[in-house]
């Protein structure tokens, strides 16, 4: 019953992590809630989570296990999706996941070079802070893992 979903494939869980309550979320997972289930946009509570930049929930959800390479229909994982919430908390989000291990792949590193050069060009207020912080990151955090 706690992966019940909706008419858009979204369950509690989606629900939880969109609006940012870890509390809620920790509990669902507790009670058995499916932590890579996908709405029908392809999209797992760790996508909405980060798309709306909830540091604290993806944080949670990485620590049990969500699968950061899974894609939506689009194609996008959920490092991708955050990279479309170019705000403040944009920094705050990418860093959390290089802190837990998350490395980046060249696509992924040249999509998000590209984005923040469009927010640079086009930046004022919050957006240019949020790309001053991403530009702050070392560079080696970014590299792509090496293959064993």
């Amino acid at each position: 019953m706690v992966d019940k979903a909706n008419d858009c494939g979204d369950t509690a869980l989606h629900a939880a992590a969109w609006q940012g309550h870890v509390d809620a979320v920790e509990q669902l997972v507790v009670a058995g809630a499916i932590i890579s289930k996908a709405n029908a946009d392809g999209d797992a509570p760790l996508h909405v989570a980060a798309q709306r930049g909830h540091v604290k929930v993806v944080h949670f959800l990485i620590d049990q296990q969500a699968d950061l390479a899974k894609r939506n229909v689009e194609g996008a994982t959920a490092l991708e999706k955050s990279g479309l919430l170019l705000d403040g908390s944009f920094g705050a989000w990418l860093g959390g996941l290089l802190r837990v291990g998350c490395r980046l792949s060249d696509r992924q590193v040249s999509s998000l070079a590209r984005r923040v050069s469009n927010v640079l060009a086009e930046a004022s207020g919050s957006s240019m802070q949020s790309a001053l912080a991403f530009a702050s990151l070392p560079m080696r955090a970014l590299a792509p893992a090496a293959s064993d």
